[in-house]
This record gives C-alpha cells, structure tokens and sequence, in this order.
C-alpha cells in the first residue's frame, strides 16, 4: 500500500511543473513589427528577431514577389498568419512560447470575378460563358453580367464567349484573387435562331429560363412588321396568342394575367399595343428578356403561368448613336449615348402610331366597320449613373397610351320593317412606370441589388349598341351601354443578395414588398351615356388597397458535372383590408447530364396571384376587369409538374420535349354565362346588372382549373439558313360549383393545338427572305341561344353549357424581304412583308342580334386584320 501512495506521489509532483507552467495560446499571442511593407520571408525574419521566437516552415513553398502591408506594430500572431498566407493552406504543426512550425502545403483556390460587357456599347451581358480551359470548368454571367469563378493558381486559362459575339482568350500567371472585367466585340453575324441554350457547355449553376435578344429577332416582325420580342416568343411551345387582334401571351392553359412581365423589375398590367400590333417593349430598348414557364426561380412570385423578365439597355459609354425606323405603323427614334460624362448615360426610345391616317380606306370594306381608329405611343427613357467598376444606379421611365374604337351603322329604310343598328365599340389603356434599381458588388463573391418602383395603370373599355325600330305599327328603341374600368397604382421595393459560393453552389436571398391600389368599376345602362357620366363613373369608394410582403431563399448546387439541383421557398404575406393571406410556394429542380448530348429536367413549382383579371366569357368585344383579392375572395394558388428531355441531334440541330400537368384552385370566373354583355341586342328581356360599386363581388365564382400539355419543338441552323417548328397539344378545364352545373367546362382559351412553322434564309450581300406559318384551334365562348343554324364556321360544342362553341381556328402565312446596307457611311435596312398573305379573315370577337327583317337571330364575326402589307425603312444617326 506504501508503495502505491509513493508512485502516485511521484507522478504528480512529476506534473506540477506542466499546470504551474501551461501551454500558450496561439490565438491569444501577440507580436510585435514594425510598420512597413514586407515580403512573406521578410515579415517572419522580423517577427523571429523582435518576439524571440523561432518560426520554422517550408520556404520553398511561398511566393516572395508579393509585399504585405502593416500599419501598426502590434498584431495578433493568428491574425498575421492568416493574413500572410491568406493564399495557401497551412497547418501548425508544434508550437511553444519560443517554437513555430507550419507546414505550407499548396496554394487556396483563388476568385476571378467581374463583369462582361460590350465592347461598343458598354452594356452588361447577361448569359455570357467563361470557361477555365486549365480544368474545363464553366460559369455564366448573372442578370447583372457579374460573374465569379474559382481556378487554380498560376497560369490561369480563361475563355470568354457570348452569343453573336467575337470569342475572347485570356492568359496570365494569377497567384491571389482579382476583378478581370472584360469587353466582348459584336461580330453581327448572329443567325436568327429562336431561343439561347441553356446547356451549351454542361449544366450552368444559374437561371433555367429561355432568353431571348433583340438581335435574333429583327426578323420576325408583327402585324405591321414591327420587330417585336414578345412576338417571337410566342413561337415557343406552350405560348399561344389570345386570338386575332388580342395581344399578350397565353402560356400553358393559363390566361394573359397570370404571366408576371416584369419592366426593369417592375410588374406590368398590359404589355400589348392596340390590337396586338405590336408589344409595348420596344425592340430598340430592350437588352434581353428571360421567359419561364417551368421551374420559376423563388424570387419571382405574384403569377401563376409564367415569367417574362425584360431588362432595358443603358446608353453607349462611348459615343452618342441612334437609329430611325419608319413604316406602316408609324415612326420609330432611338438615342442613346453618354451624358456630360462617360459615367453617366442615356437611352431614349419613342414611338408612335399613324395608322388611324389610313386604315379605314384600307380596311374598312373588309371588316365591315365605318370608323376604325388605332393608334398608340409609347416612350422609354432609361438613366445609368456608374459611380464605379463595382457599384451602379440606373433610373427607367416609361409611358405608353393606346386607343382602339370600332364604329359602325346598319341602316335598312323603305322596306317593310325599317332599322338603324349602331355599334361603338373602344378600349384603352395607358402605363406611367418608374423603376429606381441599385447593383453593387461587394466582393468577389457577394453582390447586393435594390429596386424601388413605381406604377400607374389606367383601364376602360366600352361597348354601346343602339337599336332603333321605326316600324309605324312596332316602334321602339334599345340601348345597352356597357362600361367597364380598372385604375391600378403600385409602389413597390425590394432588395436581394447573391451569394456566389464557388463554381459549383450558389445562393440568393431577398424580400420585395408592394402596395397595391385597385379601383375596378363596372356599369350597364339601358341608355347611352355621355362622356361626362363615363369620366364619373370611377370613385374612391371602388378602391380596394392591398400589401404584398414575400420574402425568399434560393440555392442552385451542381455535383460533379452532370447533376444540378435547385431548390427555393418563397414565402408571401397578403393582406387586404383586415384580412391576411400567407403562403409557402416552394420549388424545386433537378437536371441530369444525359449521354449523346442530353439533359433531362424535373421540376415542380407552386405559384399564388393575388391581383386577377375577370374575362368576358360571351360574345362582344373582349373586355377585362382587374380586380384584387379581397376578405370575400381569396388567392389563386397552382401547382405544376414539368418533365423536359432536351437534345442536340448535332451541332446545328436542337430538340426539345416537353410533358406538364397543372392543377390551380382560386379561379375566378362570371356566374352569369354572357358575362359583360347581353346575348341578344333587341331584347325586350334584359336587364340591366353590376350597377353597383361592389356588385362585381357578388357575380363571381371561385373555383378550381387543371392543365395539362405536351410540347414538341426543333429548330436548326445551317449556314445561313434556320428553321424551326413547334407544337402544342393541350387542354385546360375550368371547374366551379355554381356554373355549368358543377361540370368541368374548356377554359375561354383552351386551344387543343398550337403549331409554329418558320424559316429564315440569308441570301447575299445583306439580303434575307423569310416565312413563318401561325395555327390554334378556335378559341370558345359562351352562346346562351341554341336554335338557330350555325354559320360563319362556328363549330356547336355542348350546347347550354359554357363555353359550347367555338370560333373558327386560327391560321396566317406571313412573308418578308430585308436588305442591309452596311457598308456606307450612314448603314440602313429596307424590310419589306405581308401579313396575313392568303386573306384568312380570323374572328376578333362576334355579337348577336336579332334580324327584325328575317325575325331570326343573327351572328356576326368581327375581323380586324385581312391581309396586310407593309414596308419598313431604319436608318442610323
């Protein structure tokens, strides 16, 4: 026993001498250096001879040509190390009070990061590929052409490439990270092809969704030969055109309103010019548009279809320039260059219409109307203020106004029943947008944008129909006078961060917030009003204000080089009045690396709408009506599953297949099957409905909707020659407990096929031909009376259910010749085209009537659009 309490006595008096003395702590150690600057060797030799401490590692493995600076003479060791060796690994091996040892084993990975822009002009390029030849590793430029990149040090290998553009190489010995911003020279010669893949070079750790240039498309023009981007991506599959003469886009089953169209981040009501002429955006203005219809990114919410995300040129850094177009539809001006200083720019665009000079005698005769007036004007002025490299500020403001009437008179005297039908018919709207956004890079891995914006939107349409009898023995007069109005302002804000990772992770943040001002209005008179009653029928007691908070995280991982997730959670706060509305909207992606070329993505994404439009179901001009969700009403809400397998047959062919099912619940619809409009003008029966501030409330159903499609799409390139084809077969129902008997019932724009066919060839010396053929089965209507024969191609459906007819489907061939001269002083471009070139009258919208002379009823088509030839010059300034 006395021999155990020996030893134990032993060895802990053995140690004392370790507690009474502990170890140093490396993080808490401080050294002393004199300011100035220093070398890697350099700093160490002076912190051995200063500290009295010995620091051993392996020189060979350090960079000596770069100096390090001190300010002060006093510094945490760590601090010092980490701050010397900030480019390499290393690992303390012993240390003591009097001893280091490091092991430096190999250089950190280092960040290339700036932004890519044009060469010319100076704009930022969304999209653009940088390739590290070294490792084969790829990223792309953000919304704001930033990009980031980790490569090894030392001879660093870099491949710039952007679509249309001359590629550029960049080479040096890079040993710590650094900004590179570089330029890109336009070669013009991009081929015209419809969309730019988004897996050209492996799976991109950024947006899914399809851009679309200005440059590739100024060859596809509307119904004037406007270039038009919004026109050309109608040519995808699953984006249809409402009908003749309707604008915007109907994208997967779902109506004009569910698609977000975002102006420089701000949301807007209507993006179409009068009579679907042409877009609002115009093609001078615009730098690019991403369009998704699948897989939204979680800092879009607010829709249900789709996102059509434009982004509007700055001015040229450079130099001042302009161009001028002229045509059918009216003058086209566009200026743009540095003002005072090359920091700050402008970019100015105006256009307007003149086709209210000549359409009538044009027209007229063909779509049976005494008075057409359309005409629009639009004005786009843009702002950037590079205070920078690293931080900007751009302002935009855009105006635009559009009108369209359609007057006529149907007279029959002398015989034995005399009439005089008049119709007046008009629609117009105008848009006041600001939008105030902030981008700024914080490092080489954190960028912070912010937005404030503004919007005000003013709607009316009107449909007034007269019918006077002067029969001696059955005189009378009937008058409907249908008025429908939405007054929009919004003030919104947001901020959002992006976080990027390394190569193959990125993450971005943010929360947007928007108030929402809504005043929609609705009236029926059995006289017609005058306009000082019509510029009184909007009050403040129609307005309904609303508050949207959404706040949202999004991270895109690649693993290896095949495989990319992508998941994100919107989170939104509605409130109206005293009543909120929260939703999660989650969604989720995952594309795979396929063998010969292939890619197959899966992805599911939740949506909610929270501002609706209500649609005319019957016949007569089409009309819409904004209106929020209120404590009555709630949000809309959908659901979608896409599968997509994507292809390239070879380098110049590329195939897309695409399978979706969407399910939607808050659907809003008119209770009564005419909707806006009475059946029969010279109806003794009707009466009058929605006189009422609120009344619009109380003749709506909520129900639910389900959508479903499948989307073949190829196109190619060969030389000078593209082609491509698209086709959609789809179906969209509309259920609601209170209409149709509860049955499902074909949405107003269920179109069962959709087919797209075109083709560009460039000739010589400047010139190109080109055609492009548009079909879609007849959209359907509501037509409450059966007996009578049907005529003008409406095909009878179900007939006393909604939607039971159809109109005829819709088809034209349009054709066109460009020539550009480029090679003269002042370079122009002569376009000439037809619209329409076989004649096809397609329906506008139809009304119905009572014939007093056959005492039957009477259905009438109205078309808008016969065919049309224009030419267009453009010039440059």
């Amino acid at each position: 026993m006395s021999h155990f309490i020996r030893n134990k006595v032993c060895f802990i008096l053995f140690l004392i001498p370790f507690f009474s003395q502990a170890q140093p702590d490396l993080d808490k150690r401080r050294v002393n250096i004199n300011p100035g600057s220093y070398t890697i060797h350099s700093a160490l030799d002076i912190i051995e001879e200063l500290n009295e401490i010995t620091v051993s590692y392996n020189s060979s493995a350090v960079d000596s040509s770069f100096t390090f600076s001190f300010a002060k003479d006093r510094y945490l060791l760590k601090d010092v190390l980490n701050y010397l060796l900030r480019d390499y690994q290393y690992n303390v091996i012993s240390y003591s009070s009097e001893r280091l040892v490091l092991k430096i084993t190999s250089y950190k990975r280092i960040t290339v990061s700036g932004f890519i822009y044009d060469d010319e002009k100076g704009d930022n390029l969304y999209g653009a590929l940088v390739e590290d030849v070294n490792t084969g590793d790829v990223v792309y430029t953000n919304d704001n052409g930033f990009y980031s990149m980790e490569v090894n040090p030392g001879r660093v290998q870099l491949r710039y490439r952007y679509l249309g553009y001359e590629e550029k190489f960049y080479s040096d010995i890079i040993t710590r990270s650094r900004s590179l911003n570089l330029s890109l020279v336009n070669n013009n010669l991009l081929t015209p092809v419809l969309i730019t893949s988004d897996h050209a070079e492996g799976l991109p750790v950024r947006n899914s969704g399809v851009r679309v240039r200005p440059e590739s498309v100024q060859s596809f023009g509307s119904v004037a030969g406007v270039d038009d981007l919004v026109n050309r991506i109608r040519y995808l599959p699953g984006v249809q055109s409402g009908s003749e003469g309707v604008g915007g886009l109907f994208i997967r089953g779902g109506s004009n309103d569910q698609n977000l169209y975002l102006y420089d981040g701000v949301p807007m009501y209507e993006i179409s010019h009068t009579a679907g002429i042409s877009s609002i955006f115009n093609n001078e203005s615009i730098q690019n548009i991403e369009v998704f219809r699948y897989g939204f990114p979680a800092k879009y919410s607010g829709r249900l279809s789709s996102i059509v995300d434009v982004k509007i040129k700055e001015g040229n850094q450079n130099k001042t320039e302009g161009s001028f177009t002229v045509g059918n539809y009216g003058p086209n001006l566009t200026v743009s260059g540095p003002l005072l200083t090359e920091k700050l720019t402008y970019n100015l665009t105006a256009r307007t219409s003149w086709m209210h000079w000549y359409i009538n005698p044009l027209i007229g005769d063909v779509i049976d109307y005494d008075d057409v007036d359309i005409r629009f004007t639009d004005i786009n002025l843009k702002l950037a203020w590079h205070l920078n490299s690293r931080h900007k500020i751009t302002l935009t403001n855009y105006y635009g106004s559009d009108i369209l009437n359609l007057d006529n008179e149907t007279t029959n005297l002398g015989g034995p029943i005399s009439f005089r039908l008049r119709e007046k018919n008009s629609i117009s709207w105008n848009s006041y947008l600001t939008s105030l956004n902030y981008v700024g890079t914080l490092n080489d891995k954190l960028q912070i944008s912010a937005k404030l914006g503004t919007l005000n939107y003013e709607y009316q349409n009107r449909g007034a129909y007269s019918f006077r009898n002067f029969s001696l023995d059955n005189a009378f007069l009937d008058e409907i006078d249908v008025i429908s109005r939405s007054n929009i302002d919004d003030i919104l804000g947001g901020v959002r961060l992006d976080y990027f990772l390394n190569d193959d992770h990125f993450v971005s943040i943010g929360s947007d917030i928007t108030r929402h001002a809504v005043t929609p209005t609705l009236r029926q008179s059995t006289i017609l009003l005058g306009t000082s009653d019509i510029d009184q029928i909007s009050d403040n007691a129609s307005e309904i204000d609303a508050v949207v908070n959404s706040y949202y995280y999004q991270q895109k991982s690649r693993f290896g080089k095949n495989v990319l997730l992508d998941f994100g959670l919107n989170a939104t706060n509605f409130k109206v009045r005293e009543t909120n509305y929260f939703q999660l909207q989650p969604r989720f992606s995952a594309t795979i690396g396929l063998p010969s070329n292939s890619t197959l993505k899966l992805s599911y994404s939740r949506m909610g709408q929270f501002v609706h439009v209500l649609v005319n179901p019957g016949l007569g001009l089409p009309s819409n009506l904004w209106v929020p969700s209120t404590e009555n009403i709630q949000p809309e809400l959908s659901d979608q599953i896409n599968i997509s397998l994507n292809r390239k047959l070879n380098s110049n062919i590329r195939l897309n297949l695409d399978g979706y099912y969407k399910w939607s619940e808050g659907l809003l619809e008119y209770r009564l099957a005419d909707g806006l409009y009475s059946t029969i003008l010279n109806n003794d029966g009707f009466v009058p409905i929605f006189n009422e501030d609120k009344d619009w409330e109380e003749n709506i159903e909520i129900g639910s909707g389900t959508m479903r499609g499948l989307e073949f799409f190829i196109e190619g390139t060969h030389q000078s020659f593209s082609y491509w084809l698209s086709y959609t077969w789809s179906k969209s129902d509309r259920q609601f407990n209170e209409i149709n008997q509860g049955e499902a019932f074909p949405y107003k724009y269920d179109r069962r096929h959709d087919i797209n066919l075109g083709m560009v060839k460039t000739i010589k010396d400047g010139k190109t031909i080109g055609a492009n053929w548009v079909y879609g089965s007849g959209t359907a209507f509501t037509l409450a009376i059966e007996s009578f024969p049907s005529i003008d191609g409406i095909e009878l459906l179900n007939p006393g259910n909604r939607n039971n007819y159809r109109l005829p489907s819709f088809h034209h061939l349009d054709v066109f010749y460009e020539y550009k001269n480029l090679h003269t002083q002042t370079p122009f471009s002569i376009k000439i085209g037809i619209y329409n070139i076989y004649n096809q009258l397609n329906p506008y919208y139809v009304i119905l009537y009572n014939d007093p002379v056959e005492n039957r009823p009477i259905l009438k088509q109205v078309s808008i659009f016969p065919i049309f030839p224009y030419v267009n010059f453009r010039t440059t300034l």
